[in-house]
Order: C-alpha cells, then sequence, then structure tokens
C-alpha cells in the first residue's frame, strides 16, 4: 500500500462518509468525498465539493493551501484540480522557471528542484501525479533556499531586482506585517529570537513574490499550491496578486485539520481565506518538543 494512502487510513477516525470496510476505496478513489467538511468563511454556510469547484471554475487565480505533513490535503488537491483543468499550476516546492510538465516521478520533480527529504516524499505523489495525469503543465514558483537564506541574512540587496521593486511598490500593511510577524512566532512554538524575526519576515515575502509573479505570467484558470500561510489572503501571494492584477478574479482555499483549537480559529480564517476545507488530522509527533528542550534557560 502507498505511504500516502497508509497516513489517510491511520488519520481517518471513522467518520469520513465512508465505512470502515470500504474506507480505503474512498480514499484511493475519491478524496474529495472523504475529505471533511467545508465551510465559506463569509457565511460560515457548509459546502460540497460540487459547490467548490462551481465557485472556482471562472476565477483567474485559484490558491489552494496545505498542511505540509498532511497526505488528505495533498490527495484532495490534487483530484479538485484534476476536474478543473486549469491553464497550469504553480507549486511552492518546485524552483522558480522549472518544470515538470509531462512526468510526475521523483527524479523528474527533483529536477525541478523538488527535495524530497524536506518535502517527505512520497507525501505529495498523489497531488503530483494527479496535476500531471490531468495533463495540466506543473511550473515552479519558489526561489533556491540559498539564495532566500541569504536575503534573510542581507536583506534588500540580496533580492533579484525584479522582486525588490514589487515589494516596495506593494509593501505590508501594518497590521498585516504584525500578523505575519506573530505567526512566524508562533510557528517557531515562541522561541524564536527577536533579531531572527525581520530575515524571517523577508523570506516569506519574497517567497510570496516568487510565486505571485509566475501566477501573473499564466492565463486563466492559473492554480497555486503552496503552504497555507502562503495564500492567506491578509499578507500572503493574494496581497501582492489583488495589486499587480486587480482585475483579475481570485480566491484562496485554506485546507486545516479538526482538531479542540479549530472552533475558536475559524472567525478568523473570515479575514485569511475565501473557503477553508478542514480534514481529520494527520498523526505527527509536537513539533515543538525539540525546541523547548534547547531554548535557553
Amino acid at each position: 500500500m502507498p505511504a500516502p494512502i497508509r497516513q489517510l487510513l491511520s488519520a481517518v477516525p471513522g467518520k469520513s462518509g465512508c465505512s470502515l470496510v470500504f474506507l480505503a476505496a474512498c480514499l484511493l478513489f475519491s478524496p474529495l468525498q472523504a475529505a471533511g467538511r467545508i465551510l465559506d468563511t463569509a457565511t460560515g454556510q457548509a459546502m460540497t465539493p460540487a459547490d467548490v469547484q462551481a465557485r472556482i471554475k471562472d476565477k483567474h487565480f485559484v490558491l489552494l493551501g496545505e498542511l505540509h505533513d498532511n497526505a488528505v490535503h495533498h490527495a484532495t488537491r490534487g483530484e479538485l484540480i484534476a476536474m478543473l483543468r486549469p491553464a497550469a499550476v504553480v507549486a511552492e516546492h518546485l524552483m522558480r522557471g522549472q518544470g515538470a510538465a509531462n512526468e510526475a516521478s521523483l527524479p523528474a520533480l527533483e529536477a525541478a528542484g523538488f527535495d524530497s527529504r524536506s518535502w517527505r516524499w512520497p507525501l505529495h505523489e498523489t497531488l503530483f501525479s494527479a496535476i500531471v495525469g490531468s495533463r495540466t503543465p506543473l511550473i515552479g514558483g519558489n526561489l533556491p533556499k540559498p539564495l532566500v537564506r541569504q536575503i534573510a541574512r542581507e536583506g534588500e540587496s540580496a533580492m533579484p531586482g525584479y522582486i525588490a521593486v514589487l515589494l516596495s511598490r506593494f509593501p505590508l500593511g501594518e497590521a498585516a506585517a504584525e500578523r505575519l510577524d506573530r505567526d512566524l512566532v508562533d510557528g517557531h512554538c515562541g522561541q524564536l529570537p527577536p533579531a531572527m524575526l525581520p530575515g524571517l519576515r523577508q523570506a516569506q515575502r519574497v517567497r510570496d513574490a516568487a510565486m505571485a509573479i509566475s501566477l501573473s505570467e499564466l492565463q486563466a484558470p492559473a492554480v497555486l499550491v503552496a503552504g497555507n500561510g502562503h495564500v492567506r489572503r491578509d499578507y500572503g501571494v493574494p496581497t501582492l496578486l489583488a495589486r499587480m492584477a486587480p482585475e483579475r478574479s481570485l480566491i484562496s482555499i485554506g485546507f486545516v485539520e479538526e482538531g479542540p483549537t479549530l472552533a475558536d480559529r475559524l472567525p478568523q480564517m473570515r479575514e485569511q481565506y475565501d473557503i477553508v476545507w478542514i480534514t481529520v488530522a494527520a498523526e505527527r509527533n509536537d513539533p515543538c518538543q525539540s525546541l523547548r528542550q534547547n531554548a535557553p534557560r
């Protein structure tokens, strides 16, 4: 059994809409139907996968988030993209200017800049196989890690000129920058040294800019697959697209997980995403444990 499917089976608590006897078949053949519940953030109303397909089909830009270690998110988005058949898909996981248009094998993806260790291959295999299998061009939108690290250290002087110009023309507002900073600190389990925060904010913004530019170069509909932070309407790629191409329509879908804090977080998501797709949680160790153990005392 492929590893992504093993993770799907281990993560589902038995309320997926499929009987346990036929759970494997449901997940293999219909991730959309097995992937939980969907909410319109503006109204709080429940949506069906068919509602989502109808909502996105006329949009120029469709931004699909993810939690990187949740295989359900990747399988679900793969099926959604295969049904939409967009002009192209831009992937955070590949480098800008690179592509894997005809093959979803690991060597082909690695040639386009995919880091199999960082992205924990084969978690994303269902996503890329669905994209390539639907004959949708798959192209990179990210910047190389060494360049991003250099920008985090040196600031604007290390940026490619076209990105520096874009970010200087369309800076984040104060409130959006504060939200981004707070999320960066939270994402590092509260252990982020203050001196590192400006560099990490800069790194996030240059990657957002690279992906926004990659999308803006495409015909409609163009899809972005990236982490939830990159597709957020309040400080992510949408803030740049809305100013670069205000005449083009955009929709952002955040993929999140069921959990004890979700109900408290949902009201905040109205500003972050147009739709939230709520799935079962992936099995994972406490990501903050090692950071807490190594924190200065």
